[in-house]
Order: structure tokens, then sequence, then C-alpha cells
């Protein structure tokens, strides 16, 4: 839903933020969208003003049946300014070399870092959306991804108790 101004003055600006025209998102009400509880499972370097941190962690449901980590969307917003910066010294402790054997990661999202599965966030989103990129339930070259995540908050919960694929799967099938 787009609400405009009256205001004579009221003309749209791409990109641009202000009271002539407001844009609200059903993911902006609280209690009306299912939430996820993701596992993080790597992450991609910031640039620009997220130099020296991260831009965007990557996040996986849990495949229960499989034991492994499918990746469904790559996190960059909701977060505040402090809680990026702390971001690199969070995940420390659970970075790795190399991808881990539980994780199931397609080529083309390839993160920077690696982490253990350890820590889970709680994420939002605007729809679940068919993706080449991400391994969620992939089938016939095409997963399962999450429109426009944003962070909600850090969950005090084991990666394996992070949404199934098994959810997801069904949460599309009632879409």
């Amino acid at each position: 839903v787009v609400i405009k101004s009256l205001a004579k003055d009221s003309v749209y600006e791409a990109g641009k933020r202000g009271w002539n025209w407001i844009k609200w998102k059903p993911e902006y009400a609280k209690g009306l969208r299912d939430t996820f509880d993701l596992a993080v499972v790597g992450a991609f370097y910031g640039k620009g003003r997220r130099t020296g941190t991260y831009g965007a962690l990557l996040c996986a449901a849990y495949n229960k049946s499989k034991d492994r980590f499918e990746t469904f969307c790559k996190l960059g917003s909701g977060f505040t300014d402090k809680q990026l910066k702390e971001l690199p010294e969070k995940f420390k402790c659970f970075e790795v070399s190399e991808k881990p054997v539980r994780v199931e990661i397609d080529k083309m999202m390839k993160p920077d870092v690696y982490f253990t599965p350890a820590v889970v966030v709680e994420v939002i989103g605007a729809e679940i959306t068919k993706s080449p990129n991400h391994t969620c339930a992939k089938e016939k070259g095409q997963g399962l991804a999450l429109r426009f995540p944003r962070f909600l908050r850090f969950r005090d919960k084991k990666a394996e108790q992070a949404t199934t694929v098994k959810e997801i799967k069904g949460m599309v099938k009632r879409l």
C-alpha cells in the first residue's frame, strides 16, 4: 500500500524517503506473518559504509531428514549500526576455513567466510520464491528463497532447532 500526501508539492522521488509518499508492506505488521529461525552458515564482506564488518549473512534452514543445512536467504537488512559492527567478533569462534560438511551451498552463493552452524537468527521477509541460487528444498535446479529478508533478533537456540525445510515447504503449499 502506498499513501500519498494531498499537498501540492507532493511528488514521487525514487529512492528518497519522506512524508509525501509512504509505503506500507505487510511484513511491517508484526503478528500477521510467519518468521523464520535460520542458522547462519556464512558471511559476505561489507563494502562502502559496511567495510570492516559483514555486509550480509548467509542463512539456512535445517533439513532434518538429511541432517544438513540448506541456504534460504542472504540477510543484510534490519541490523542496527552497533549490531553490524559487532558481527565479526560475534561469529569469530564459529569461523572455519572450508564449507562445513553438513552445509549445502550453491556455487553462486559462495560466502567470503564459512561458519559452523551454531548461531540462529529470527528473520522476516516479504515472500518465499523459487531461486536457482539457494539450496532449500532444491529440486530440478530450483530451490526456495526468502525475498527481502530482514533481521529481527538473535535467538537462543541450537542450529538444529532452526526452521526446517519441511516447514518451509508446508508454508509454500498454503500460499
